[in-house]
């Protein structure tokens, strides 16, 4: 299963060509400086010192104890390595560790974990900041409070929470890709690259690592050496700057649709969503539905596949809901997930995704209130269950008044 999507024998290269035009308005990389040993020796000593080693077998515990000989020694190595836009042949292997994911066991339900060389990882540590300040100056990644996935599903459920309440009209897309890192085709990668005009020195290195053989383990088990075509490595610290980088060839044209359509991404799960600004309902479902159409042509241009059982349409109106009905695309639905938050379209109800969280969540607060305990180990075993987890996004949203009054009931049998 992993060997077809890493390198798959059936693959169309993807056709980039007429996506490519939002790149050409980036400002200029930033120069990198040389690198010198204290600043490699500073990436280490802000590195958790427990994660876990690739195939070269050096931990960062190991590097933490260097002298500075050694890390100035690194340091010429990795500015030669820039110099040369490529690392020495048979420098290492990519290990990837298949940890389990859902529990069925089966391959697809495991969550591949690339364990890059150590030393990879350090030069990328220190190289990355200039991949993210570029990004950021650009406006493509966002920074600060406001970046985190909670705080962008939180936008949209108080965009949606306040349509709900006045009237509004927003529709939208929800967008979720199927395994994004491992089916990004590193063509692809290479050919935005180069259209950014980004250096060599950062992009030779970076793309030449994630496509190193990979040796998978799995149950105390390897498989033999695969050479990939397509996946980055999360483990490398750019890795969402480059998915970001690249997903900026979607979001550019979903936005040239209309002054009203506003898009958001974070890492594989992507929206684009239209505010009522005085135009008609009908307006509202075309954007939409052209929407829909720029996002089935760029999946086909970059060789990518949507999750369509993820991914969904949506809209705060009856009306607007069955206009969508009426033209190709995912399924409309009054409620989602969005980064973990369910989001409630419909003026009406709730869907039975906010109530199965509800409902899940609200169980394990009775069954560690019932625990012989006073109330601070109590507090302690609610951290440690599962309960925020399972109350994550439901906060964005009224408690049902059933609900509360079933927290009563079961309060009050537990007094006695």
């Amino acid at each position: 299963f992993w060997g077809d999507l890493w390198a798959p024998t059936d693959a169309r290269e993807p056709d980039l060509s007429a996506w490519l035009w939002p790149l050409d308005q980036l400002s200029a990389f930033p120069t990198m400086r040389t690198l010198r040993g204290p600043e490699l020796a500073a990436v280490v000593r802000g590195t958790c010192k427990s994660k876990a080693p690739g195939a070269d077998g050096w931990r960062y515990a190991e590097l933490a104890d260097w002298p500075p000989q050694l890390f100035a020694a690194l340091a010429r190595l990795l500015n030669m390595v820039e110099q040369h836009g490529r690392w020495p042949d048979g420098a290492w292997e990519n290990v990837v560790c298949m940890l389990p994911k859902g529990g069925t066991g089966a391959p697809d339900d495991r969550r591949p974990i690339v364990l890059l060389s150590v030393l990879y990882r350090v030069w990328a540590a220190e190289r990355a900041g200039y991949m993210k300040r570029w990004l950021v100056q650009n406006g493509i990644l966002r920074v600060g409070e406001g970046a985190g996935p909670d705080a962008q599903a939180g936008e949209l459920a108080m965009l949606l929470a306040r349509a709900r309440i006045t009237g509004q009209h927003i529709a939208g897309l929800a967008l979720d890709w199927s395994k994004c890192y491992d089916r990004l085709p590193l063509s692809a990668m290479r050919a935005v690259a180069r259209r950014a005009r980004m250096p060599l020195a950062l992009v030779g290195p970076m793309l030449q690592a994630d496509g190193l053989p990979r040796r998978v383990r799995a149950d105390g088990l390897s498989g033999d050496l695969l050479d990939p075509t397509c996946g980055l490595a999360p483990g490398c610290s750019a890795a969402t700057h480059w998915l970001a980088l690249f997903t900026l060839c979607w979001s550019a044209p979903i936005e040239a649709i209309a002054p009203t359509i506003r898009t958001r991404k974070y890492v594989d799960d992507m929206l684009a969503a239209d505010e009522e600004d005085g135009q008609g309902v009908h307006s509202m479902a075309d954007n939409v539905a052209a929407a829909w159409t720029v996002t089935d042509e760029w999946q086909r241009a970059a060789a990518w596949l949507l999750n369509l059982v993820k991914s969904n349409r949506f809209a705060t109106s009856a009306t607007l809901r069955a206009l969508l009905r009426a033209s190709a695309g995912p399924d409309v639905r009054e409620g989602f997930l969005d980064l973990g938050v369910v989001q409630v379209a419909a003026n009406r109800g709730q869907p039975a995704l906010l109530r199965k969280r509800l409902q899940g969540a609200l169980e394990r607060f009775a069954r560690c209130e019932a625990l012989p305990l006073p109330l601070t180990q109590r507090a302690l075993v609610v951290a440690a269950s599962g309960v925020g987890a399972g109350l994550y996004g439901a906060g964005q949203h009224h408690v049902p008044e059933a609900e509360l009054r079933r927290q009563a009931v079961l309060w009050g049998a537990w007094k006695g």
